[in-house]
């Protein structure tokens, strides 16, 4: 899948999932979904273990093995489906992070990774605290429109983009504006 996939896929698992991260930012999600549900619908073990064709010990087991985490998906989807409902589940980044925000940082943690180690082969790991921050260059500089790239940061591991240029960046974010003014 090339870059431009992934970035439209994430887009599009982001709109879809975008409920399931709300319920992720909660502390305290619900344990013991099919016997909250069972209850909060008055429905009977033994009218779920009917219509699924199985003892009523057997639901009380469904439940049970939920709360463990031991419960097999296609068991959980048949207790569902025995209620009246529908199992659905998603999969989102902790702290109600969008999958396109999460790519980011990952990326953006490989950056700073490659940087630093290409710094440390070449010997220029102690010039990190020689050099003004970003930020400090950043304020040094007049109102004229900034170019990130001109700014270079020496092998710091500043975010400017110094040596790596805005072509390495856009072509790993797809469809995200590169780093130096260049479009993505």
């Amino acid at each position: 899948m090339g870059e431009r996939e992934r970035f439209l896929e994430r887009r599009r698992l982001d709109k879809e999932l975008r409920p399931f991260r709300q319920a992720g930012k909660d502390k305290n999600p619900t344990n013991g979904l099919l016997r909250a549900v069972r209850k909060a619908l008055g429905v009977p073990l033994a009218e779920i273990a009917a219509k699924m064709g199985v003892g009523g010990s057997m639901v009380y087991d469904f439940e049970a093995r939920e709360l463990s985490g031991s419960l097999k998906m296609n068991s959980m989807a048949r207790v569902a489906d025995a209620l009246g409902c529908k199992m659905v589940y998603g999969i989102v980044p902790t702290d109600g992070q969008t999958l396109e925000e999460l790519a980011a940082e990952r990326l953006w943690k490989k950056v700073m990774e490659d940087r630093r180690r290409k710094s440390r082969e070449s010997g220029k790991g102690n010039r990190e605290q020689e050099r003004p921050s970003l930020a400090q260059r950043l304020a040094s500089t007049p109102d004229d429109p900034v170019r990130l790239e001109e700014l270079g940061d020496g092998g710091t591991g500043d975010l400017g983009t110094g040596d790596l240029g805005t072509r390495d960046l856009g072509t790993e974010v797809a469809g995200a504006p590169a780093l130096g003014g260049g479009g993505g």
